[in-house]
Order: structure tokens, then sequence, then C-alpha cells
């Protein structure tokens, strides 16, 4: 009776399948049943591994390499086009560059699956500095003058109401001392103390000196009376002529004459100060 192969009956060579190795079907378990299953293995191997090699190959020579990890290219770096990927186009093709993958150029030496195409964009030329010129412009400064007025000129005639008030003029100056006062004694007689004083010295002056006298000063009513100049009956006397120089003064008393009833129903009494010079001065007295 003979068993079936694999049943589990003794080999005459007295080899035993190993636990676990299948038995090939029509194979002897016998001295030479190792080479024949092994050779064909390994050349299963060798065949998946050379299609895995070519597999690779082909992906790569389609795609080309992977992304570097590199930022981008600078702007004048080459671009790197991929060859086309059949063999048998012409030298014409390859010349013609194909749009770029959307795979990112690298900037590593190019390998012998792909070629390199020179862009014809001349690299980009830095410009050249401008060069910038401050021109700095002094304006010379504007000396403005003040505006010079003049003092105002005294006016020619000016007006008091009451004595001991100073009128003051380019040439002269004058002041009242105190009201007129009638002479008790001798009612005819009206009497005042003035004073005057040179300022400056008037045209037709000589020898740094002018003319004061007491003909510039009167007495006046409302009534249009005037006193005559008399001698004075009080000293100080105010001198009938001086030659005084700039800053001096004459002063004293002046006495006039008055027509009778000249403090009769009247209104008003003036004393007057009128010089060469037409500066005129007036005291009021009600």
């Amino acid at each position: 009776m003979s068993l079936p192969p694999g049943s589990g009956a003794p080999d005459p060579s007295g080899a035993r399948p190993r636990p676990g190795h299948p038995v090939w079907p029509g194979e002897a378990l016998g001295a030479g049943a190792a080479p024949r299953r092994t050779v064909p293995l390994l050349l299963g191997i060798l065949a998946s591994t050379l299609v895995l090699a070519l597999a690779i190959a082909g992906l790569w020579y389609v795609t080309g390499r992977p992304a570097a990890t590199a930022g981008p290219p600078p702007a004048s770096a080459t671009a790197a086009i991929p060859v086309p990927s059949s063999p048998s186009e012409s030298a014409s093709d390859s010349a013609t560059p194909s749009p770029p993958e959307s795979a990112p150029a690298s900037t590593a030496s190019p390998t012998p699956s792909e070629s390199v195409v020179p862009t014809s964009a001349a690299p980009p030329t830095s410009a050249a500095p401008t060069t910038r010129t401050t021109v700095t412009v002094t304006k010379a400064p504007t000396t403005t003058k003040p505006a010079t007025t003049s003092p105002a000129a005294p006016r020619t005639t000016q007006q008091f109401l009451g004595a001991d008030q100073r009128a003051t003029f380019t040439y002269f100056s004058a002041l009242l001392n105190g009201p007129p006062v009638q002479n008790q004694a001798d009612k005819t007689e009206l009497r005042i103390y003035a004073e005057t004083c040179v300022k400056s010295l008037p045209p037709g002056s000589t020898g740094g000196k002018t003319q004061v006298n007491r003909g510039s000063w009167s007495v006046r009513n409302s009534k249009g009376q005037s006193g005559v100049l008399r001698s004075a009956s009080l000293t100080p006397t105010f001198p009938s002529q001086s030659t005084v120089g700039v800053g001096a003064c004459v002063e004293g008393y002046i006495s006039f004459t008055t027509p009778s009833g000249f403090f009769d129903t009247i209104d008003f009494v003036d004393v007057v100060y009128s010089n060469s010079v037409g500066e005129t001065a007036i005291w009021n007295f009600h």
C-alpha cells in the first residue's frame, strides 16, 4: 500500500519535512529538493526588486527630484526645466522649454536625468546709488528798523481852569503861581506871580541865549477890558527884560493897572501868556 505525498510516511532517504514548511506537490523530500525550491524564489525576489527600482527611476525621471528643503532660490538663479519624459523626442523638442512643473526648483546641481537651460534675461543690476546734495540757503536776517515817530508837537495854545498849572511848549514853558490878586489899598492894581523858562532856543536867537520879558503876560475880563503893565508894588519883581540860556527861568510879581469897573458885572478874568513865537497859554478864573 502506497501513501500519498505529504501523508507523513517515512521517507526512504531518511529526510524529514521541516515543521511548518509546505511541501510542493509532486516534489520528493529527498536531498536535492531544497535547491530546486530556492532558485525560483530568489529569481522572483530579484525581479520584484528590479521592477520596484525601475518604477522609482521612472517616477524620478517624470516628476523630477524631490523639492529641496531650503528656501526659494534667489531671483538670479537659473531655472531648472525637466527634459521631456519621452526618450524618442528630437533634440529640437528638448531645446524648447516646457512649462515648469509645480515642484519648486532647487539650487542643487542637476542630475543626469535633467538638463539646465539658462534663462535669457540678464541678471538684475543694482541701480547706481542716487547722491543727494543738500543745499542750505542762509537767508540774511532782515533788520527791521523800528518806526521812529517823532513826539507830537505841543499845542501852541493851551487853556487851564485855575492857577498852579504849567504850560509847556516847544521853546518856552510858563507857570502861573496862584490867582490874580487886587490891591485893596489901590483897587486899580491887579497883580500876579508868574514864571517863564527857556526849553530850547527859538529862531533868531544869538549867542546861545534868548530874550524873556514880562510883556508876554497880560490880564483881561469877560467884557473885553485889559490891564496895563505898571511897576510892581511887591518884590521880587519880574524883570521887564532878561537874556537867558536854555534851562534858565525868570519869575516874580507882575502888576497891571485896570480900568474903572474892571471887576464889576463880569463873568471871568483871564491871565494870558503869549510870546513872540506864537505859544499861548490861558488861565481862566470865574
